[in-house]
């Protein structure tokens, strides 16, 4: 019997489906890591696997291409993340013509990030940039809210 309970406990760490990131505070956009197929604007597939510890960073440029805050986050254990600008000035921005780049970065051994033809906001290098209309296609909480999420990375 003490052999079996042994059993139970030894061995690596199971997989985990991602939970879809919420936004809790205003000026936050959220979003998941996971490997399986990638979702533009939904969350994320059950089947997929949640990726603990990539690192998200999120660079906030003006109408100028200005670099105004970068801030990141590690994701947790069912691969969600959130990120918020603490200028409080994300969604300003963004409506004014500016817009977010995303960057994942840090992924566990062996993943990378889908091609970036997978994201129709992508640029080279796994980055996304969120402009108005991305940004207003992933508003959470009604027109009024400053919070944005299902900002997802699918790796390979």
């Amino acid at each position: 019997m003490a052999a079996a309970a042994a059993l139970g406990f030894a061995g690596t760490a199971q997989a985990v489906a991602p939970v879809n990131a919420i936004p809790a505070a205003d000026n936050t956009l959220c979003g998941n890591v996971y490997a399986g197929t990638w979702v533009e604007n939904g969350a994320p597939p059950s089947t997929a696997t949640a990726l603990q510890g990539a690192t998200v960073s999120a660079t906030v440029y003006d109408k100028n291409d200005i670099a105004k805050t970068t801030q990141a986050s590690n994701t947790n254990a069912t691969g969600g993340y959130c990120i918020t600008d603490t200028s409080g000035t994300l969604k300003s921005t963004v409506l004014a013509g500016g817009y977010v780049v995303l960057t994942a970065t840090s992924l566990p051994a062996g993943h990378t990030i889908n091609p970036p033809s997978s994201n129709p906001w992508a640029t080279s290098g796994g980055q996304t940039k969120i402009d108005t209309g991305v940004f207003l296609a992933h508003q959470y909480g009604g027109l009024l809210s400053s919070k944005a999420y299902q900002f997802h990375f699918a790796t390979t």
